[in-house]
């Protein structure tokens, strides 16, 4: 049998962002066939070696766009050289499952690190030297210190949902994780408000040569580079990347992430019940409007669980969400 015949075809709209067939074919495999906008715009400008100030609105695949320029460029056996910073255990698990996914046909490996789970069974994973690690700002701290992993070897540092890791505290954790990364230099404040992005195409007049037209840093003066991607971007975080970026440095903004959400379609309607009434006026509002994805919130991760078990012996298909991630 062809390899045709085995394989789903070639994404061609990811193949044009240079990306190598290995990946391709994981792409292809996981129903990928045209590139996001947040996709298009910082693949090829990733894959480059520049360092990036990503944003696009939450779901239109940021993970992707810098999980596969970090699996093309990683080196087999290099230990922990690439660092992705989440702001929660849920997302770290989540980016896992998406940087598996693509590096299925890759020797590439991943393994999260996250608080809430005992520390003992991720560092015997560590021990195995995975090429990238993802993990929550804490438990990466937690590691640094205790010796399980360094970043000698670290060539690629993500800050993935930087706007939610400062709205929680991670200010100061962050900071302190990108000082440890070899060869960073972190920029006195009059330094960073005069930095300047570059923009996305060669300036006319560029300095560099003609097989470097944007004048980047070679591999031998460029130790590491690092990508933060947000749904928004203030000024707090332009600032604090630009302490740790590397000129030139491009902030790549996808069409509609600064818009806001709109609700102008979006009906409200409540429902005065008394206590042991609830599920079964639940019950019958799922069963007669039928809608084709609901979403239910509980008070807590035990009344999630009781009420999946009542509606799924009702016959009614649902899963529970909850912090410690049964799901």
């Amino acid at each position: 049998m062809s390899d045709k015949a085995e394989h789903p075809p070639v994404p061609d709209a990811f193949a044009a962002l240079g990306i190598r067939p290995s990946i391709l074919r994981a792409l292809a495999e996981a129903k990928f066939t045209t590139p996001s906008e947040i996709q298009s715009l910082l693949i090829p400008r990733a894959l480059a070696g520049i360092d990036l100030l990503g944003q696009a609105r939450t779901g239109t695949g940021k993970t992707a766009a810098f999980a596969i320029p970090v699996l093309q460029r990683a080196e087999k056996g290099l230990a922990t050289q690439a660092i992705i910073l989440v702001p929660t255990r849920e997302l770290a698990v989540q980016v896992d499952a998406e940087i598996k996914r693509l590096a299925e046909f890759t020797p590439i490996r991943c393994v999260p690190v996250y608080g809430g789970q005992k520390i003992m069974a991720q560092m015997k994973f560590l021990k195995h030297g995975p090429e990238v690690v993802v993990g929550t700002p804490g438990r990466v701290i937690d590691l640094l210190d205790r010796r399980i992993i360094n970043f000698n070897n670290v060539r690629f540092v993500v800050l993935d949902e930087v706007d939610r890791m400062l709205d929680i505290g991670f200010r100061d954790d962050i900071r302190n994780i990108l000082s440890r990364v070899k060869g960073v230099r972190e920029r006195m404040p009059q330094d960073a408000r005069e930095a300047t992005a570059v923009e996305v195409t060669a300036p006319s007049g560029s300095s560099g040569s003609p097989e470097d037209p944007l004048g980047l840093p070679s591999e031998a003066t460029k130790t590491h580079q690092t990508i933060f991607v947000s749904a928004t971007i203030s000024d707090e975080i332009e600032k604090l990347a630009r302490r740790y970026m590397q000129e030139p440095i491009e902030k790549l903004i996808a069409p509609g992430a600064d818009d806001k959400p709109t609700v102008d379609n979006v009906e409200q309607y409540y429902f005065s019940v008394n206590p042991w009434d609830k599920y079964r006026l639940l019950r019958t509002l799922l069963i007669k409007e039928n809608p084709d994805l609901a979403i239910v919130f509980c008070k807590t991760k035990r009344g999630a669980e009781k009420l999946a078990k009542k509606l799924h012996f009702d016959g009614i298909e649902c899963r529970e969400i909850h912090g410690n991630l049964a799901q």
